[in-house]
């Protein structure tokens, strides 16, 4: 009885996450800027303030609250703009595999005007679990989002790209500071225990490390009871300091 009743726990925590997780950017969106970041508006990477804007998924970000040098880098016409970043990009998801994303055509069957990211946020279910995992999804500084483009998290051994507010470039490579190494790690853990997304060599070790030397804070176990609201499940990694 008591197998049977752990099975049916299992199943219905399986059910909530799959019908609660957002089907569309609009909505992941919203729910990031309404549900989950509403009381806590600072960015991820720069710990600069932001004002999201009303009944649209973008924001503006005050650049006098936060250490943040423009100097030399590109896509500086970002630098004022909020926008959502995938912890771990989509590109890096095993949703890159499926058939929506390369076979012409599912496409075609699902009325999709080409395979790729877009045909997968639109059409297929399983997909959209990965992309619009809120547990992925955190507010950054456009400039920063668009710098940092797919890249892996990783060490920079010596700057290569210049320092924004503590955060570093290589190419491939993003190096976070150590204040929020915890929360990136935690996520990419998250994403390969809950997805399956694959880890390179060394990297569990390191997120591993990363999530040990930077514990969560509280504002990270009060994100992540919000998201487990909405989507039935929380981060094991983060629940495993409470």
């Amino acid at each position: 009885m008591k197998r049977l009743l752990l099975i049916f726990i299992g199943c219905f925590a399986a059910s909530a996450n799959a019908q609660s997780i957002p089907t569309s950017w609009t909505a992941a969106k919203a729910a990031a800027r309404d549900q989950i970041y509403f009381d806590d508006q600072i960015t991820l990477y720069c710990g600069c303030a932001y004002t999201a804007r009303n009944n649209q998924s973008g924001g503006d970000v005050d650049l006098a609250t936060c250490s943040y040098d423009l100097t030399g880098m590109t896509y500086q016409s970002r630098a004022e703009t909020l926008e959502w970043e995938h912890v771990v990009p989509a590109s890096l998801m095993p949703a890159r595999q499926f058939a929506c994303w390369n076979d012409e055509s599912y496409a075609v069957a699902n009325q999709c005007s080409e395979p790729g990211r877009s045909c997968c946020e639109r059409a297929d279910p399983d997909a959209q679990k990965m992309i619009f995992d809120l547990h992925n999804l955190a507010p950054s500084v456009g400039q920063v989002n668009a710098q940092r483009s797919n890249d892996r998290y990783g060490l920079v051994s010596g700057e290569t790209l210049p320092l924004v507010c503590d955060v570093e470039f290589a190419p491939g490579i993003t190096e976070p500071s150590d204040g929020i190494r915890g929360e990136v790690a935690r996520t990419w853990l998250y994403m390969h225990s809950q997805h399956g997304l694959e880890l390179e060599s060394g990297e569990l070790a390191m997120y591993l490390r990363w999530s040990q030397l930077d514990p969560p804070e509280q504002d990270e176990f009060v994100r992540n009871e919000r998201v487990k609201a909405l989507q039935g499940i929380g981060n094991p990694y983060i629940e495993a300091f409470e």
